[in-house]
């Protein structure tokens, strides 16, 4: 048969603690709060590092998007460009065709006239 104990949790049987032991534990206490007090500062500096770090990542995806957009703004502007720049090409082909018919006609003229005059002068 048990037979149960009834005891005050502060009684013992244990020898009291010797004085400079209880100082040092008491330090040591004092020593484990403070380590909580900073280990609290750096879990809220984690936490303000992890809301930057998303805002962060939230701000480069937005500049993802706009990048491709100008991207593809470039693409159409040279795409654009090239188109204007054929165009060009064929408009001073045929500027220079339409150039050269009329230097041939204004060289028929002038050798026209010089015949002319020569002729004149014949006769």
């Amino acid at each position: 048969e048990m037979r149960e104990i009834k005891r005050a949790p502060a009684d013992t049987d244990l020898a009291d603690i010797d004085p400079e032991i209880g100082q040092g534990l008491a330090q040591l206490q004092a020593n484990d709060q403070v380590l909580d007090t900073q280990l609290e500062l750096v879990g809220k500096g984690v936490q303000r590092l992890k809301g930057i770090a998303l805002d962060q990542a939230q701000e480069v995806r937005l500049q993802e998007v706009m990048i491709d957009q100008i991207d593809n703004n470039m693409d159409n502007a040279t795409e654009h460009l090239q188109n204007v720049n054929v165009k060009m090409k064929e408009t001073l082909k045929n500027a220079g065709g339409a150039m050269g018919v009329v230097i041939k006609i204004c060289l028929l003229i002038l050798v026209l006239a010089v015949f002319g005059y020569l002729y004149r002068m014949v006769s």
